[in-house]
């Protein structure tokens, strides 16, 4: 039964296996197999089948190896009571209290069902609003920080809500100059909301959905006018469009009354205009003083604005309800194709009514006016100059629709002067401009590099000129450093070549080669060379024979051999120029002279040509040995 328990699990093995059976006592808590082919064993941990035999007359059961006669009951798990509500986790804007529960009544026993459900359970508490005034929460997290040091120092610490974890507590320093944002926290404290101005809230570091009830994850919402579960019978949607193809600076398109829900404004098509929203006071929430700012959340007369922006199409969206009139506005920067807005006031308003259907009606009737074609280019680039508006044009507004007329249209109405705007006031830059590195001053080892380094400044009229060094920002950039383009190697010292080492032919000299710093020299030259001491083959001459005639010249002769100066082995590599005579002439005494007359003529030599040349070349025909011996020779040599 064991083995068919290891093959049952071969699955969860990646190759081939064996059964081993292993670990007695432990038999039926883990499955022990054997790798094929290997002496090593592997489990998965996990139990063999129910019913695998573990010994004699007894199987395995829930992990225990008991009798084979016996089969445990199965017990499946059950709830304990819910525990009391926790502590809500915050004092009022809504917290989180949780009840807990154990699978322990029973546990779960020999293989029994674990308990269904859920093991904990949230509720919304506290939800009653914050005082005026109250710091935000995650505010307060963050601040909870300020007094521990962070890299080495202390800050004043910001929120700062991350898209992709809502739930862990990012914050930034308070100061600007420090530009960056940390994660103090995986978690926030339950309660916290997942972002300004949504119910849902976060719990155990997930953000959850809250209904409108107040309930974690009823899914309940609010309608159009902000009634929990209503069908958005008591309030009425007031839709409008501000059509002004172009303008000056900030204009009205509308205003926004106190108490409004669901508000929508976007523009109709992307422009080069800019959205702004703006307080009755004058005080504005986006985009005022001629500044535009990032997309994002915007605390506003009690409600959270979110302006967005995706190239150059805007649009700002809040739940409302507002405390207080808000006005929008459209900043122009050349044309602007329409803005659309939407809102919900409660019924009751009747003179509210009256007087949007009037403002809606007016919108609807063709009018006449004046605008400028935009904006002509800055005087200057910097420092502050003046553009002006470009030539002013009739346009017609009728039905929600904008045209260009002739000027004779706008008759009645009065032209603008032509305006002027203050441009490009920023400062004129100034920076430390450097040009490239030279060439290393050293080939190799270590040099300098060199560089100019001038305070240059942008002129009013878009040119660069040099100004002195203290007008400069941040310290001046260093004009020089070091180099290397590769390290030296220093140079080999060289002892005299020795002597050859051969007695003959080729052999070899040595010589000492050292660096004067080890491993600092490169390519080292060589410490061994041939060289060539003669043939070892040389002539050795044996005695002089004795001399061919008893008088008058002869020859005399002796052995000239080709022989190695070590080994005496006789050979034929010797310089045949320098090879010594093996016969020379030899005068024992004069001879008596005696008149011989030829009485025949000589027609053969006895001797062979060669040897009767040598007796023609040493003189030796006057003797009569000889004149037998090669008498043809010397008589045509006249030597008769």
């Amino acid at each position: 039964m064991l083995r068919f328990s290891c093959y049952q699990r071969s699955w969860l093995f990646s190759r081939t296996i064996a059964n081993r059976q292993l670990l007695q006592d432990r038999l039926c808590q883990q499955l022990w197999c054997e790798i094929e082919g290997e002496k090593l064993c592997r489990s998965k941990l996990n139990p063999p089948a129910t019913g695998t035999a573990c010994a004699t007359g007894k199987w395995c059961m829930y992990g225990e190896c008991v009798d084979n006669s016996t089969i445990p009951l199965r017990r499946d798990g059950g709830w304990s009571p819910w525990t009391d509500w926790s502590k809500c986790s915050r004092t009022c804007g809504m917290g989180v209290s949780a009840q807990n529960r154990e699978c322990d009544s029973p546990s779960p026993l020999n293989g029994g069902r674990y308990c269904e459900g859920e093991s904990r359970k949230f509720r919304a508490c506290n939800i009653k609003s914050c005082p005026p005034r109250s710091k935000d929460f995650r505010t307060l997290q963050c601040e909870s920080f300020n007094d521990v040091k962070y890299r080495g120092g202390k800050h004043e610490w910001l929120p700062v809500i991350s898209d992709g974890q809502p739930c862990s507590l990012f914050c930034k320093p308070k100061d600007p100059q420090f530009r960056f944002s940390a994660k103090l926290a995986s978690k926030v404290i339950d309660g916290t909301p997942c972002r300004p101005g949504s119910i849902d809230i976060c719990i155990d570091g997930r953000c959850q959905a809250v209904g409108c009830d107040h309930k974690i994850g009823s899914g309940a919402q609010e309608d159009i006018c902000g009634v929990c579960k209503g069908n958005g019978t008591t309030c009425r949607t007031v839709e409008g469009r501000f059509n002004q193809l172009a303008g000056s600076g900030y204009v009205e398109a509308a205003v926004i009354p106190e108490g409004a829900r669901s508000i929508s404004i976007s523009e109709s098509k992307p422009c080069t205009s800019f959205l702004a929203l703006r307080a009755d006071a004058g005080t504005y929430y986006i985009n005022g003083n001629w500044r535009i700012q990032l997309p994002g959340d915007v605390s506003a007369d009690g409600t959270i604005f979110r302006y967005m922006r995706k190239g150059t199409l805007e649009k700002i969206i809040a739940r409302g309800p507002t405390n207080a009139p808000l006005h929008i506005m459209v900043l122009y920067y050349g044309f602007n194709f329409g803005v659309e807005y939407r809102y919900a006031v409660p019924l009751h308003d009747k003179k509210k009514e009256k007087e949007d259907a009037k403002r809606h009606r007016l919108l609807h009737e063709a009018s006449y006016g004046w605008v400028h074609g935009g904006w002509g280019k800055c005087n200057v680039h910097c420092g502050g100059g003046i553009r002006k508006s470009l030539r002013m044009r009739c346009i017609r507004f009728y039905r929600g629709n904008i045209s260009l007329v002739e000027d004779i249209y706008c008759k009645g109405a009065t032209k603008p002067r032509q305006e002027e705007r203050v441009c490009n006031v920023h400062q004129c830059p100034i920076w430390w401009a450097v040009s490239p590195w030279r060439t290393c001053s050293k080939t190799c080892g270590p040099g300098l590099q060199y560089r100019s380094v001038r305070c240059m400044h942008q002129t009013r009229n878009g040119t660069t000129a040099e100004s002195p060094s203290h007008l400069c920002p941040s310290d001046k950039p260093s004009g020089v450093q070091n180099c290397i383009k590769k390290a030296c190697h220093l140079n080999w010292v060289f002892g005299p070549w020795s002597q050859c080492h051969a007695l003959c032919g080729v052999g070899y000299r040595l010589r000492n080669v050292r660096c004067p710093v080890e491993g600092k020299c490169a390519h080292k030259p060589r410490t061994r060379k041939s060289c060539f001491k003669g043939s070892c083959y040389d002539w050795t001459t044996g005695k002089w024979g004795s001399c061919s005639a008893r008088c008058g010249k002869g020859m005399q002769r002796r052995s000239v051999t080709c022989k190695h100066r070590l080994t005496g082995k006789t050979g034929n590599t010797c310089n045949t120029g320098s090879k010594p005579a093996s016969a020379r002439e030899c005068k024992l005494k004069e001879c008596k002279k005696i008149d011989v007359v030829l009485e025949t003529v000589c027609n053969k030599n006895k001797y062979s040509s060669k040897q009767c040349q040598a007796v023609l070349k040493y003189d030796l025909c006057s003797t009569r040995a000889w004149l037998d011996l090669c008498c043809k020779t010397c008589q045509d040599a006249g030597r008769l």
